[in-house]
């Protein structure tokens, strides 16, 4: 009972698929065809006979075991077919990549920076000791007209300054200077100072970039054709600076760490680096010094026996054995696997093309 079901859905089934219209078409199409004299249908018919045993030929053989150092070699002896060359283990040679480039030192072109670069910020600071006495003279006036006069000239004053105090910033600074009023006088010795340290700073070298980004112990510090070597802890980058500002203003300002910060602060971002990072040509060292670190250790010559039945498998004969299965596939690419196929296509064509012509001529 369940084959005659089966047989009627099998039967509806072919019914469906023969009412398509392309069905249809095909199976007309075939009728018109006479499969036994038509040129197109023997020539289609002996390329796919031909095509078919091409696929049926033996690939050769690709270098595949499975071997661990310290195993036994169970297989037979492995001969080399062709000279190679031997590749370094990878991890090995991107560690040797790795230090490479970890010894190329960081170029920093040295660039000349003018002195007036120093004077024009100690002018910075006797510029905004001015202003501060003039804003110190408003807050003691009464008289409205002059008390204009100072507040135009004090707009002025802090307007012509390379740094601009935000308002915040100067009422703090303002208010400190109010309420220690040595304060005005001590400010005649941060110029000085201040012209000093950078002064110090520049013979050492200030870089323009944190020292946490360079990744190196040393700098290499070039000035047209010379070039020295320098400690990175030799020289100073802006925060550095900073730094330095900030403890000499809190020796001078007694401990004020408001005023020692935001004077710090604005003499150092008027500070140019004399050592400028030249980042083209660290990249072409970094490259050069990369591609100077060998990616093999030696060759096998054609015929040179790699490893033999029961020989254990060394560092060495790994290291052999892997380079053999590499040049294999690079011989074996898509182009090599091309013209193997071509050669056994146009092999089998001679062969089936002659055995037809001597059987049906």
């Amino acid at each position: 009972m369940r084959n005659a079901e089966f047989l009627k859905l099998v039967f509806k089934l072919n019914t469906m698929i023969l009412n398509t219209s392309f069905i249809k078409k095909f199976a007309g199409l075939t009728k018109k065809i006479d499969f036994e004299k038509n040129p197109v249908v023997k020539a289609f018919l002996f390329l796919t006979l031909i095509t078919t045993v091409s696929f049926l030929f033996p690939t050769p053989e690709q270098f595949q075991r499975n071997y661990e150092i310290g195993t036994i070699w169970t297989h037979e002896d492995v001969i080399a077919p062709f000279s190679f060359a031997i590749y370094k283990d990878e991890a090995e040679y991107q560690k040797e990549i790795h230090d490479a480039a970890a010894s190329v030192k960081p170029v920093f072109d040295k660039i000349s920076v003018a002195k007036n670069r120093i004077d024009s910020i100690t002018s910075f600071i006797r510029s905004v000791q001015l202003a501060l006495e003039t804003e110190l003279k408003m807050s003691r006036e009464h008289n409205s007209k002059v008390l204009s006069l100072d507040s135009l000239k004090l707009h002025s004053q802090l307007t012509a300054l390379p740094y601009r105090f935000n308002a915040s910033e100067w009422t703090q600074l303002f208010n400190h200077f109010y309420r220690q009023r040595s304060f005005f006088v001590k400010m005649n010795e941060l110029p000085e100072i201040t012209s000093q340290i950078i002064s110090q700073a520049y013979i050492r070298g200030v870089i323009d970039r944190p020292k946490n980004q360079l990744n190196s112990h040393l700098i290499a510090v070039r000035q047209g054709t010379y070039e020295t070597s320098e400690p990175i802890d030799q020289v100073v980058t802006i925060d550095d600076l900073n730094n330095q500002l900030f403890q000499a203003n809190l020796q001078i300002f007694t401990g004020d760490t408001v005023v020692a910060q935001i004077l710090s602060h604005a003499v150092s971002l008027q500070i140019i680096p004399n050592l400028s990072f030249n980042r083209t040509q660290t990249d072409r060292e970094l490259q050069a010094a990369m591609d100077l670190v060998p990616r093999t250790v030696g060759y096998v010559k054609e015929n040179e026996r790699i490893v033999s039945k029961h020989d254990r498998i060394t560092p060495d004969i790994k290291l052999k054995l892997d380079s053999l299965e590499r040049a294999l596939r690079e011989r074996t690419g898509k182009a090599e696997m091309m013209l193997q196929f071509l050669g056994r296509f146009l092999m089998v064509l001679v062969i089936i093309g002659l055995f037809s012509l001597y059987i049906f001529l």
